[in-house]
Parts: structure tokens; sequence; C-alpha cells
């Protein structure tokens, strides 16, 4: 619990995990005077490539069902990430894993370069 002036502040985080210890649902709150000042939706989480079985391939929210996905290349570095709302970010990486291209679909303008 953390205090500032006479408000108290208490945070919750509630995960859970299947048997290879990776996240399957997470969920969190932040309770401000005995008031919930912000709870994130339960969010579930996917891993259904066997290629990369850690790597997170869906993310739901369960209060809107918003759905984001995920793409990997060979090396398991994410190549696209698609918003349900059609927004996407496609990223390009070099021999050596390094980021070296962003392409962002919401901002109208150039891949942006590292």
């Amino acid at each position: 619990m953390n205090t500032l002036g006479n408000k108290a502040s208490n945070y919750t985080l509630e995960m859970a995990y299947e048997n290879m210890h990776r996240i399957t649902t997470k969920q969190q709150e932040h309770i401000r005077d005995a008031s919930s000042v912000r709870k994130t939706p339960t969010i579930i989480y996917s891993n259904m490539k066997m290629n990369h079985p850690n790597a997170v391939t869906s993310i739901e929210n369960q209060t809107n069902s918003e759905v984001e996905e995920f793409n990997y290349d060979a090396n398991g570095n994410v190549l696209l990430h698609q918003f349900d709302n059609g927004d996407t970010k496609n990223m390009l990486w070099d021999e050596a894993n390094m980021l070296k291209a962003i392409k962002i679909s919401i901002y109208k303008l150039p891949t942006l370069y590292l």
C-alpha cells in the first residue's frame, strides 16, 4: 500500500500460467481510497506456434473482444503486430537480429530506419 497525503492506494495483479510457465491471463487493478481507479480487462495470451513456443501469437481483451496478433520470422523476431482495428506495425530485422526499420500504419510518415 502506498500513501500520499491522506490518500491510500492499493494495487493488485492476478496472473495465470499454463504448465510450461507461460502467461495465459493477466488482470491488474488500482484502488485509491476504496474506489477502483483503473481496472484492466482480463487479457488472454495465446502461444500457438510450435516453432516459437514462448512467443505470444495473440492477445485478447475479454472486456471488448479486441484482439492483437503477432507474426514472427524463423529467428523469433516480430515481423508484424496487427491490431483489431486494422492498424499494423511492420518490423525489419538484419542478419544479426537487430531491429533496422519499423513502419507504423497509423502514421503517414516514411518507414523509420534505426
